[in-house]
C-alpha cells in the first residue's frame, strides 16, 4: 500500500514569494489601502499619520468630479487600451469602493500585465 494514496493531493496555487509578479501585486495592494487611509482620514477631517511623510495622493478632484491615478514606481500604470485614469464621481466618499475594486483587480491579476509594463518603463 503507497503512503501516498493515503493523501489528498492537489496542484501547488500558492505563489512563490520571491515572483516577481507576487511581489508587485503585493507592493500594489499595499499602496492602495494607504491611499484608501488616506481618504478615510481626509473624510473624517484628520491628519494621515501612519508614516512620517504622507504619499503622494493618486486622486484629485477636477470641476467636481473625483479621478484615480494608480502609480507603480512613480510611473503610471496604463490599465486597459492606454487608459490610465479611473473616473470616480461627485461624492469623495465614492473613493473608497473604487480603490476596494482595485484592489481585487491587482489579487485576481487583473493589472499584472500593466504593472509588468510600467516595471519596465522605469
Amino acid at each position: 500500500m503507497s503512503y501516498l494514496s493515503q493523501l489528498q493531493l492537489i496542484h501547488n496555487t500558492m505563489l512563490n514569494p520571491n515572483d516577481s509578479v507576487h511581489r508587485r501585486r503585493i507592493n500594489m495592494i499595499e499602496r492602495l489601502i494607504e491611499q484608501q487611509d488616506m481618504v478615510h482620514a481626509m473624510i473624517e477631517r484628520k491628519r494621515y499619520t501612519k508614516m512620517k511623510v504622507p504619499p503622494r495622493q493618486w486622486y484629485w478632484q477636477f470641476e467636481g468630479v473625483y479621478y484615480i491615478h494608480v502609480f507603480h514606481n512613480n510611473i503610471q500604470v496604463s490599465m486597459r487600451n492606454g487608459k490610465s485614469a479611473v473616473v470616480v464621481g461627485e461624492d469623495i466618499a465614492s473613493l473608497i469602493p473604487t480603490f476596494g475594486v482595485l484592489i481585487l483587480a491587482v489579487e485576481n491579476g487583473e493589472l499584472d500585465e500593466a504593472l509588468k509594463n510600467a516595471h519596465m518603463n522605469k
